[in-house]
């Protein structure tokens, strides 16, 4: 018979003295909730912020800080992050990073995969994102360190001044999310649906996964997949560019198929909501433990009454009802 193999070590040093088991297929961030799950630490704690910070930094020092005066490492950085441009200097490579606005946190987690990191828009849309989900690098160390200083812009955004004799100001339009209009949202098209919900909810004081956010969450992201695929969840069309936006590439012509590739795909839910209106693609997970690890971290929830009554989501979901 053979003999079960023991568990390698973490690479991340943080992990390794924490005891967490090695799965290549679980990103750094993952690997982190595992812990502070079984751990019972509450997302933002002290406690929870003290090993998050240490568990970053040694990922950080890992696969960048540890030879960041070498050339091929700030190339790698810029391919990491989607530039595809020659760059043959460290200079053009900072000039190129300071033009593209990433999470670290999720550079990170798609360093040892063929992922890409999501890319925002503008400062405003990464800052919503980075605090919703709570994936901060500490600042001190971002402060010091030659790659951070120019991938995270850390200038606070000035407001435009108010001059005399300019036009007043056009109203915001209406938000296209049904629930988010009624509660008085402004659009911006820029922002993601997830982050426009977090913006809302600490204007109000909603505390993460208390029952008005739960609630007021659920009617959301409810009222986003009814705009964008439920109201046409009967033609071939709309299947077609689900499999098409979550990274499927392959030309199908029936619903069925659609549906066979798509019972292969792992994405949260959410995050593909995210990224309807962008060029972005959700993050594909190797397997559904995976998946669930990173659901379960971030609160990235979908209601499941109506999973279980929906085609598409039976789908997309089967493994998490």
């Amino acid at each position: 018979m053979m003999i079960p193999l023991v568990p390698s070590d973490h690479p991340n040093q943080h992990l390794r003295k924490l005891g967490a088991q090695y799965d290549p297929d679980l990103p750094i961030s993952f690997a982190f909730g595992l812990v502070g799950l079984q751990r019972g630490w509450k997302a933002g704690s002290e406690t929870w912020k003290r090993n998050w910070n240490a568990c970053m930094n040694c990922e950080y020092d890992r696969h960048i800080g540890s030879r960041v005066t070498t050339l091929a490492t700030w190339q790698q950085l810029c391919a990491k992050v989607g530039i595809k441009d020659s760059v043959k200097s460290i200079n053009q490579c900072k000039k190129a990073l300071a033009r593209v606005h990433v999470n670290i946190v999720d550079v990170l987690d798609s360093w040892d995969s063929d992922t890409t990191p999501i890319r925002f828009k503008n400062k405003k849309a990464l800052a919503v994102y980075t605090k919703s989900n709570q994936k901060f690098f500490r600042r001190d160390i971002a402060k010091q360190d030659k790659v951070l200083r120019p991938t995270f812009n850390m200038r606070t955004p000035v407001a435009p001044s108010v001059l005399s004799g300019v036009s007043p100001p056009v109203s915001p339009p209406r938000h296209p999310n049904k629930h988010l209009r009624e509660l008085g949202v402004s659009y911006d098209p820029e922002l993601p649906i997830s982050g426009a919900f977090g913006l809302i909810a600490r204007q109000r004081g909603w505390k993460q996964c208390s029952k008005t956010w739960k609630k007021s969450w659920n009617a959301c992201m409810n009222a986003e997949y009814d705009r964008l695929i439920g109201y046409s969840v009967a033609n071939l069309a709309t299947w077609q560019e689900l499999c098409a936006k979550v990274g499927i590439k392959d030309s199908f012509t029936s619903i069925n198929q659609c549906k066979k590739a798509l019972v292969r795909v792992h994405v949260n839910l959410v995050d593909l909501l995210d990224c309807w209106n962008s060029d972005n693609i959700p993050t594909r997970f190797k397997s559904k433990k995976a998946l669930a690890i990173y659901t379960e971290a971030n609160n990235k929830f979908f209601g499941r009454h109506i999973a279980k009554q929906d085609k598409v989501l039976r789908v997309l979901l089967r493994k998490l009802l």
